[in-house]
């Protein structure tokens, strides 16, 4: 991550913006999209492979499923906390999808279903790639520009799960394949884990669950708000995650990270400019402090504000809101907003954001009714992450 002290104009947005967290939160800016200031070099996200290329002659056609795996909700000492992953995977939906030959150039662009299986850019057709033989990688991201219809008319699910805002390289996985010219062929290994020791210490199911929450969100306002016009939502939504990393270290740059208190571990959402900004830790550490990938209720919330901001009136002033201070009842809409979006989403969406039989049982589904900000795990200290 390449962390520059930002520039004074920006340190003065400060007051334009919301942060959340159980614990405490900020107000604060961080940077203004595409401002070079801020970072060394910025590196621009890459070119979205939104458009089908002819296959020529005798294609081969390409299969297989897109899934991710996170980390469910258990019991401990009476507290809800982080577990194990969830026993079954849950798909990716309608993710960008990218075919490369040997030499890096892209053959075939697609994208996934509603139940994650490799599709045409269409949606429905067969992923199809040349008959020429050869090595192949099939790669999925955490990237969408995908047609909802709803309300009054179809609007975008159009956003990145991206590492950070300087490089902009967007979340994904890939399989390698290999092809005699002839098929179809099986593509396997599309799966994003929610364990570090299966993730080479990514945790790719956390960028994946946070693109799903923000396609559960999307897909319920489709079907449940009549005949609103949503297409306030067609502007591109970029999110920013990494694991192990605290997002607050660009509203502090000053200060030590290490610092819980003078660096909150926070997530946010910078109004006006598209942005979300999810805790993944601190300091590479993911397992005993506090994180937000796989806190539904927490990135439901500032998406949240998303909504807010693009489709309604957002004049919070931001600042801190939690139990240990006195809170600024100008806050109190949002917030509440924010936390009601959370549980209300999760509530009538288990199946597509948490579908653990062993969680459904603890709680009596539908009844969840928890805005949740883990800390850690429950296996973080016993060797098994």
């Amino acid at each position: 991550m390449n962390l520059k002290i930002l520039p004074l104009y920006l340190i003065l947005l400060l007051l334009y913006f919301t942060s959340c967290n159980q614990f405490s939160s900020s107000s604060g800016d961080t940077h203004n999209t595409g401002n070079t200031n801020s970072c060394a070099t910025t590196v621009p996200e890459i070119s979205e492979c939104s458009a089908a290329i002819e296959p020529g002659a005798s294609p081969v056609t390409l299969t297989g499923t897109a899934q991710f795996y996170k980390r469910t909700v258990t019991l401990q000492s009476g507290d809800l906390v982080l577990g194990g992953p969830i026993p079954s995977a849950l798909p990716i939906k309608f993710s960008e999808v990218r075919v490369l030959n040997s030499a890096g150039t892209v053959v075939q662009c697609g994208k996934t279903n509603a139940t994650g299986e490799l599709k045409a850019i269409d949606g429905t057709s067969d992923l199809q790639i040349p008959q020429t033989a050869g090595s192949y990688t099939v790669q999925v991201l955490a990237r969408s520009n995908h047609t909802l219809s709803g309300g009054s008319g179809s609007f975008k699910l159009y956003t990145a799960v991206k590492k950070d805002f300087c490089e902009n390289n967007v979340h994904s996985i890939s399989a390698a394949v290999s092809s005699t010219g002839t098929g179809p062929i099986a593509v396997s290994g599309l799966t994003a884990y929610a364990r570090e020791s299966e993730s080479s210490n990514q945790i790719q199911g956390g960028a994946f669950n946070i693109y799903n929450d923000l396609v559960t969100v999307y897909q319920y306002l489709a079907s449940n708000t009549g005949a609103t016009d949503l297409s306030c939502l067609n502007p591109k939504l970029h999110v920013y995650w990494q694991a192990g990393f605290n997002p607050a270290q660009y509203i502090y740059p000053d200060a030590d990270p290490a610092d819980s208190d003078a660096v909150p571990g926070i997530s946010f959402y910078l109004r006006g400019y598209d942005e979300l900004y999810i805790n993944g830790g601190r300091l590479g550490n993911v397992s005993t402090v506090d994180t937000d990938h796989f806190d539904d209720a927490v990135i439901i919330h500032e998406i949240g504000h998303h909504l807010e901001d693009v489709c309604s009136k957002m004049d919070s002033p931001g600042g801190t809101h939690n139990g240990l201070f006195r809170i600024d009842p100008r806050l109190a809409w949002s917030e509440g907003w924010g936390n009601y979006l959370g549980v209300h989403i999760i509530k009538n969406n288990m199946a597509n954001i948490n579908p653990d039989p062993a969680l459904a049982a603890l709680l009596g589904v539908p009844s969840w009714v928890y805005y949740l900000d883990t800390k850690g795990y429950k296996d973080g200290l016993s060797g098994t992450a």
